[in-house]
């Protein structure tokens, strides 16, 4: 079985956990981009999730295939899914920008984040709005040199410039200056969005740009703010 074909079968045990637990989600990331009419390679799903990490464990500890990879996060959980020489990772974020959050308020916030149904070799996934898959990405643009990032965001940008521009106040301006601070001809498209490139250049000026060890629930209050 392919890589690719590993992570749509991974896809689609998670959609199905989720959907009979009544939990929101929302598939963001490279799988995510992939969805949307890319074509660039990718090692594991991201997914923003209405259930506290417990919660996430009992729907997922002893399925077949869905192995926990340790860790002390509280704003992370990690499986790899398949057999031990042909897995993928799945990536599972609570949709809290806190913790020690219950699942039935995550579940509360989880309605105010727009998602996007795509159908994918004849079945229909949950996807993250595209403006908070560009959000995701801005982030992960201005807090480490990953060049995936940098061709999901010219993909995104090229593809639904006209959907981003609309809901341009969405997108982080601190991050938005970083970004631009690491790729600095990033300016041109950030304004065409409506980004006013002169102040978020001028909020992330006195901020250290660094891919180690981020704070916890970073990536959720970059998707989520």
């Amino acid at each position: 079985m392919s890589n690719e074909m590993r992570l749509y079968q991974a896809a689609l045990e998670l959609d199905k956990a989720l959907t009979e637990n009544k939990i929101g989600y929302g598939i963001f990331g490279g799988w995510a981009i992939n969805a949307l009419g890319s074509d660039r390679g990718t090692k594991d799903i991201d997914c923003l999730v209405a259930a506290e990490k417990e919660d996430i464990c009992r729907i997922f500890l002893g399925k077949p295939g869905w192995n926990r990879i340790p860790g002390q996060r509280q704003d992370y959980i990690a499986f790899l899914v398949g057999e031990r020489t042909e897995n993928v990772l799945v990536e599972i974020f609570p949709a809290t920008t806190k913790a020690s959050v219950s699942t039935e308020a995550m579940q509360s916030t989880m309605q105010t984040i727009a998602t996007k149904t795509v159908q994918i070799r004849g079945h229909q996934m949950r996807l993250l709005d595209i403006v908070y898959i560009f959000k995701g990405k801005v982030n992960a643009a201005a807090n480490g040199p990953k060049a995936s990032d940098c061709s999901d965001i010219e993909f995104l940008y090229a593809r639904f410039e006209s959907y981003l521009r609309t809901h341009a106040h969405r997108i982080n301006v601190q991050d938005a200056g970083k970004a631009i601070k690491r790729y600095p001809s990033w300016s041109t498209a950030f304004g065409n969005l409506g980004i006013d490139v002169k102040k978020a250049i001028e909020q992330a000026g006195s901020l250290e740009i660094t891919s180690m060890h981020p704070p916890p629930f970073l990536f959720q209050k970059a998707l989520m703010e």
